[in-house]
């Protein structure tokens, strides 16, 4: 009986689950189905990217949204793009004429380019402006990729990543712009036994061998610096890298700054001339458009924050630039802007120097308070008798002044004191520990040999009142045998 009432509760709890997940199922196909595609892709999608889907990263122009395997920009995105693409070198916006028309420059090799310059120079955006500029007018597809989504944990992982994602982007067979940003982390470091960018940069430049003369297709790869590649990817972009420089003119850092105080409902003084605005911006050095457009949204900023009526457009003027540039120069100031990163080499160099000065300085202390111990220190002899033997024994102990424990403290630094300090407290710690390690085993030992000496008298006495028993009752047996 109790068999069926199971069977009936589990067969109800199937009927149950199936009828929720047709409810469910008619539910969805009520509602409007909006597609999921992922920002970055994931591993399995290296292996077989989708025909219809532009993976795209974040940028300067901040995420791309996919829609139908195409990227939604808004319109100040695009007009951004745009306009950064206007002040980008010539050899970056011969890109695209070259892939619009292939004998314009007459060069069917031309199939990749690599961005170098600062951060914020407008490589990236002028990247995506010429994959969506050749998406637009010429049906072409693009795809952008930080190189972090190669990486992996484990060793050759990441090569092993990028041939399939590269595979993947050949099985498409459509017009293809590649973008990889940051692309030097796949380049460096590419003859250190430490770092498994070998095989990865082996991948990417025998992939792009391959792509000469392919019409169908064009790489560009980002990076603040060239100088750290290997020596044969070097050899293959000696005349394919394009420079992204600082804007360095007062007048054209005037222009850009213009541009971006002006989107939106922003306006401008009238007396606020780019002439006026050229002088103002002389201060501030070189810097990159990026720069500039983080200035622009600081100004407005600063419009906000001061304005006695809210509401209304905001107004540029000089006293707001005044104040943007005070800013910069406090905030550059604070940040250590202009520190340069150190190379490997120089790394290197520093932490052996600091080790050398390290050590000589310990080396110069140890010596110094030995010179101190043997100055300081006295003898102290005690007599003393022991209490077995009665036996009179001579002890000595070194004892070191209160003016020597005072010189050899200022010897050292609080921070070398607290390090040997606690030092100390671990090798005494240590030696307690072996010491009581030490006793047990004793105690094991000698607990093992009073077991065993047990043992051998047990063993011992039974054996002598074994005699004992069989020995009378061999005599009485004897006796017995001569009375009869």
């Amino acid at each position: 009986m109790s068999y069926s009432k199971n069977f009936l509760s589990v067969l109800l709890l199937i009927l149950s689950t199936v009828a929720c997940a047709m409810h469910n199922q008619n539910d969805a196909k009520d509602k409007p189905q909006i597609p999921l595609r992922p920002l970055f892709p994931s591993s399995s999608s290296f292996s077989s990217p989708s025909s219809s889907s532009s993976h795209t990263a974040s940028s300067d122009m901040g995420d791309q949204v996919e829609d139908d395997g195409k990227p939604v920009l808004t319109k100040a995105q695009i007009e951004e793009m745009a306009y950064v693409l206007t002040q980008a070198d010539k050899k970056a916006q011969m890109i695209v004429e070259h892939l619009k028309d292939p004998t314009f420059l007459e060069d069917d090799e031309y199939r990749s380019a690599i961005f170098v310059g600062e951060p914020g120079t407008g490589k990236t955006t002028t990247a995506l402006a010429i994959g969506h500029q050749m998406m637009v007018e010429s049906g072409w597809q693009y795809k952008m990729l930080d190189s972090g989504a190669f990486l992996g944990k484990f060793r050759n992982q990441t090569a092993i990543k990028l041939k399939q994602f590269l595979r993947g982007i050949v099985a498409l067979r459509a017009p293809m712009i590649l973008i990889i940003d940051e692309l030097n982390r796949l380049l460096e470091h590419a003859n250190s036994e430490h770092h498994d960018t070998d095989t990865a940069s082996t991948a990417l430049w025998t992939f792009l061998d391959k792509q000469r003369g392919n019409q169908q297709f064009f790489f560009i790869g980002t990076m603040n610096d060239i100088t750290k590649l290997p020596k044969p990817y070097k050899d293959r972009i000696l005349f394919e890298f394009i420079q992204f420089k600082l804007i360095s003119a007062p007048f054209q850092q005037a222009q850009a700054l213009r541009y971006y105080l002006t989107q939106g409902k922003a306006q401008i003084n009238p007396t606020l001339t780019d002439e006026r605005l050229s002088a103002l911006l002389v201060t501030i050095g070189s810097c990159s458009g990026r720069i500039l457009k983080k200035m622009s949204g600081f100004i407005k900023r600063l419009y906000r924050e001061h304005q006695e009526q809210p509401g209304g457009p905001i107004v540029v003027t000089e006293a707001l630039v005044n104040k943007a540039i005070a800013e910069f120069g406090t905030c550059k100031e604070q940040i250590k802007y202009d520190c340069k990163d150190e190379t490997d080499a120089e790394r290197q160099d520093r932490y052996h120097t600091d080790t050398m000065a390290r050590q000589e300085k310990h080396f110069l202390q140890q010596q110094l308070k030995q010179d101190l111990l043997a100055e300081y220190s006295f003898t102290d002899h005690h007599n003393y008798t022991t209490s077995s033997g009665g036996v009179a024994t001579d002890y000595t102990n070194q004892v070191l002044k209160p003016e020597g424990v005072r010189r050899i403290q200022e010897l050292f630094s609080s921070d070398q004191q607290e390090i040997m300090t606690e030092l100390q407290a671990q090798t005494n710690r240590r030696v307690i520990r072996e010491d009581w390690e030490r006793v047990q085993r004793e105690m094991a030992k000698i607990a093992a040999e009073l077991a065993a000496a047990q043992e051998r008298r047990r063993n011992g006495l039974m054996g002598s009142l074994g005699s004992a028993i069989f020995g009378d009752r061999d005599a009485f047996s004897g006796r017995n045998n001569n009375a009869q």
